[in-house]
């Protein structure tokens, strides 16, 4: 006899046979949802070594004399990456020059008239205190001219030595004659030997005002001064302590014509070339440290309070699936508001994320890349 089903039997059969795969459906949310609310709860987050790179800027306003570097190319901290035209500052110490010529004729003829006043007075007194008055500022305005030749001919050294090194480089690949590079090097040695020079002549000439000046003080304890003396210094000295002070001015601005690389890294952008002009802040190039100096990650909302400055951490750096390499650290700092995290580290890649950033730092041990993805625990 065949065996009937009724309407209620086979509503049982349907029910029982999407029963399965809605029950493992419904685990699996379950399962999900407990790994990220354990994650959260331990506070599991995920970050990125920062690989953010250096603006190398313009220190002054000024146009590019050189470029010596390429892209791509690995730097060192301290080494040049750009020299800016050294116009302006040349005219200025060109007029401290004028300058300090002028001084010294008003000393000549300042000397002179009072070597005629002196003659009617105390001859021996007078003439001492002439003397060591005049030994004073007549070293003080050598020491002036030899700074403005050696203001000038420094940076001028630092041109000639990027130009030989370029053009040694060209003539390694057979690109410049061997006779143009030689001319470059000669003229380089030449400008160093004469720096050299004066920089013994600068050495010696300081020692002299120091004796000049001693000199002076003792002479000044048992002999004041005669007012007539002090009188006809008194606007050639107030002369001579501008000139000073401006050089000094003019040596801090040529340290800025030439530019050099803040970190050990790579040229990853080149923004400007020798030619072009550029503004006081206006970034030449960028350089990317060769190490991450931090790991900076984000937390949500939840994981936030978690999070402070000084707290033990666990970096883990996942390679092809596996924990290539970990390392304890801490955290540096919090970030005070939330900011979009990067592409790389959103769920989804059509849904952007925003988080606040925890800087961590990268401890000696760990090997890591600038830009890898690093997995960041509380121990």
């Amino acid at each position: 006899m065949a065996q009937s089903y009724t309407w209620q039997d086979r509503g049982l059969w349907r029910w029982r046979r999407h029963a399965a795969p809605v029950a493992v459906w419904l685990l699996a949310v379950a399962v999900i949802g407990g790994l990220l609310a354990h994650r959260s709860s331990n506070g599991e987050l995920q970050g990125i070594a920062d690989a953010r790179p250096r603006a190398v800027s313009a220190g002054t306003d000024g146009r590019l004399r050189l470029v010596p570097i390429t892209l791509f190319e690995p730097v060192e901290e301290g080494q040049t990456l750009a020299v800016l035209e050294d116009d302006r500052i040349q005219a200025l110490l060109a007029t401290a020059a004028a300058e300090a010529a002028r001084l010294r004729a008003e000393l000549t003829a300042t000397e002179d008239r009072l070597a005629v006043e002196a003659a009617a007075q105390e001859a021996d007194r007078m003439a001492r205190t002439r003397q060591y008055a005049l030994d004073v500022e007549s070293n003080r305005l050598r020491e002036i001219e030899l700074q403005v030749t050696l203001q000038t001919d420094r940076v001028r050294l630092e041109y000639l030595r990027l130009q030989k090194d370029l053009l040694n480089r060209l003539r390694e690949e057979r690109a410049v004659s061997e006779l143009r590079f030689q001319s470059a090097h000669a003229e380089h040695q030449a400008l160093e030997t004469g720096i050299a020079e004066n920089e013994k002549a600068l050495a010696q000439v300081r020692q002299d005002l120091d004796e000049a000046r001693r000199r002076q003080d003792a002479f000044a304890r048992h002999q004041a001064e005669p007012p007539a003396i002090a009188k006809a210094l008194e606007p050639l000295r107030a002369a001579v302590s501008v000139q000073e002070r401006r050089i000094a001015e003019l040596a801090v601005e040529q340290t800025l014509l030439v530019i050099r690389s803040p970190v050990d890294g790579v040229v990853s952008q080149i923004l400007r070339g020798a030619g072009e002009s550029v503004r006081i802040g206006e970034p030449i190039l960028m350089v990317a440290a060769a190490q991450p100096s931090a790991v900076i990650a984000y937390a949500n909302a939840a994981q936030r309070d978690r999070f402070e400055a000084g707290l033990p951490v666990r970096l883990a750096v996942v390679r092809n699936g596996i924990v290539e390499l970990s390392a304890d650290s801490q955290v540096l700092a919090v970030g005070p508001a939330a900011e979009e995290i990067p592409a790389r580290l959103w769920r989804s890649p059509t849904a952007p994320e925003w988080g606040w950033p925890i800087l961590i730092a990268v401890p000696p041990s760990l090997e890591i890349a600038c830009g890898e993805v690093i997995g960041v625990s509380r121990p």
